[in-house]
């Protein structure tokens, strides 16, 4: 959930005014994507997670029989935090991290930090960052928002930044090699927000605020979709372009889901749904599913008929795309800003990481057991993080 590769940051306990959105970029979350039995009334366990955080740590979670740090990557540094996670090319054996620096480190799952031992695994490092004089929280042009790899013959690892540069290193075939010489470079918008693949990673999906969505080739480097802004509203005014996540469907690819921004009177933190082999306008739209609040986060399932969007004030909620993206669930426990959602691929089961520094997993497909008196709605894990 929290990252199996991916990063669930939180910042810490307070939630930010529902009215303003943090600015450093959403945390990447993901669920291992090993499938799983489904005989159960409540997902099998073991499940393991990974996340990050802002001190510079990655860290692999067991979530059963009790739920503690298995294992964990990097070194903890200022203005060093892990901005978004990802896979390497073949499966789960490799983790990495975009930093805040700028910086895109690899590391072998099998080999590990171990408390107690002075020498740390040696990562794949591609880019190595501007040290500890970046800024802090994702808030410099350097900061990866968007980071993942594609392909496992000729493998390439993506990373975009805020300032909209995208960058394309080989994968090394042999790992013990330096990998920091890049096959091509571009520029996409400025002020990215956040960056996502798309088309089975040979292309990437970007937004931002004053930037709606649009995909870019990985391959050319040009745009290849771009999405249209609502009409003018009543005034003859523009509506606010605030894109503060997105995520294509996994068996629909051609499916994009975006997430607003909050603006008083004038964007009231939207979803919305975009074909983009049909049109530049979106296809479904639903306004404050969860309230007069900002989208702090979206994810899809796996079969494209469910939407998940979290808010800055904790509210978690699941959105059926046959009904207009409708809210028919909202999920409980929550404190925190939602940072970043992730959803299993096999099994009904969603996590999301927030700034109060917990991860939560909720079964949102499995049916509640007659002998438990634990509500749908309610977490079946909840995993306290430590750093931010």
């Amino acid at each position: 959930v929290p990252r199996c590769p991916v990063v669930g940051r939180g910042r810490g306990v307070r939630s930010p005014s529902p009215s303003s959105l943090p600015s450093s970029p959403p945390p990447s979350l993901s669920l291992s994507r090993q499938p799983l039995s489904r005989s159960h009334a409540q997902p099998p366990m073991p499940i393991t997670a990974i996340t990050a955080d802002d001190t510079g740590l990655i860290k692999e979670l067991a979530l059963a029989p009790s739920s503690t740090v298995v294992c964990r990557w990097g070194e903890q540094a200022c203005g060093r935090g892990v901005s978004r996670a990802a896979w390497g090319p073949d499966g789960e054996a490799y983790v990495g991290g975009g930093h805040d620096d700028g910086g895109v480190r690899f590391w072998r799952r099998d080999q590990h930090h171990v408390d107690g031992q002075p020498n740390a695994p040696t990562p794949l490092v591609f880019a190595a960052g501007e040290g500890s004089g970046g800024a802090p929280y994702g808030r410099g042009d350097q900061s990866v928002v968007g980071l993942h790899t594609r392909g496992s013959s000729s493998a390439r690892v993506v990373a975009t930044d805020r300032s909209g540069r995208v960058r394309v290193w080989p994968w090394p075939e042999d790992v013990t090699a330096l990998c920091n010489d890049t096959l091509s470079e571009f520029k996409t918008v400025k002020n990215v927000s956040v960056a996502r693949a798309a088309q089975d990673g040979a292309a990437i999906a970007v937004g931002g605020k004053g930037f709606d969505a649009s995909l870019w080739s990985v391959e050319s480097g040009q745009a290849i979709w771009r999405a249209r802004n609502l009409p003018n509203d009543e005034l003859d005014l523009q509506v606010p372009i605030w894109v503060t996540d997105l995520r294509t469907m996994e068996e629909s690819p051609k499916m994009l889901v975006t997430g607003h921004g909050f603006v008083q009177q004038r964007l009231r933190g939207e979803v919305r749904l975009y074909d983009v082999g049909a049109k530049r306008r979106h296809v479904c739209r639903v306004i404050a599913p969860l309230g007069e609040e900002a989208i702090s986060a979206v994810a899809a399932s796996v079969d494209g008929l469910h939407v998940f969007a979290g808010s800055v004030s904790g509210s978690l909620a699941r959105l059926d795309v046959r009904m207009g993206l409708k809210p028919i669930e909202r999920y409980h426990s929550i404190a925190g800003s939602i940072r970043e959602i992730a959803v299993h691929t096999s099994l009904p089961i969603v996590a999301c990481a927030c700034l109060d520094r917990k991860m939560r997993i909720f079964n949102w497909g499995f049916g509640r057991s007659r002998l438990s008196a634990q509500k749908k709605t309610d977490p079946i894990a909840t995993v306290y993080l430590k750093q931010r």
